[in-house]
């Protein structure tokens, strides 16, 4: 390898040393000439090429919610990572071999914090300058017959654009008819 690498078109250099393939970290990090990179989604954390492995763990653990077992769930217990989507997984690294899949938690976390980020927006949206809003529901159900009710906030800003949020979208058990107290 070169020593006079230009630091804005790294190389990456592959793992010289077998115990470096052992740990569960480098299925998420990438290491460069002079940096090591998470590459969990929305993640780019950066770590001297001297970090150790177990350093990184606790990165994963700490910040990710990922462990050398699994991914841990809501229920504080620790799940493997699916593996019967290899041609999907294949596909993914043909498009872009840096890009690691986040896990069921990381997307579930990633949905949450844009779910809250835009009730945030909409709450501020309606305390400014917005008097009347109109609210709509619908009840369908699912191809699985699961029935459930949307909520749909409908509204014209100042600027006299008609403005749509869906609210919640709620499973609505049966019976809901008119004989059901």
């Amino acid at each position: 390898m070169s020593s006079n690498l230009n630091d804005s078109n790294p190389q990456i250099i592959s793992p010289v040393l077998k115990r470096r393939n052992e740990s569960f970290v480098w299925q998420y990090m990438k290491k460069y000439e002079n940096k090591i990179v998470c590459q969990v989604i929305n993640c780019s954390a950066e770590f001297s090429c001297k970090t150790s492995s177990s350093s990184l763990a606790v990165h994963l653990a700490n910040v990710h919610e990922i462990h050398e077992n699994g991914i841990e769930d809501n229920s504080g217990e620790t799940t493997s990572p699916k593996t019967d989507d290899t041609k999907f997984r294949k596909f993914i690294f043909s498009l872009n071999p840096r890009f690691v899949l986040p896990d069921r938690k990381s997307v579930r976390e990633m949905i949450k914090r844009k779910y809250d980020k835009k009730k945030n927006e909409l709450k501020d949206i309606l305390a400014i300058n917005i008097s009347k809003i109109n609210l709509t529901c619908h009840i369908w159900t699912s191809l699985s017959k699961h029935p459930y009710i949307a909520v749909t906030c409908h509204f014209i800003s100042n600027d006299w654009r008609l403005n749509e949020y869906l609210l919640d979208i709620i499973y609505f058990p049966h019976p809901h008819d008119a004989n059901t107290e």
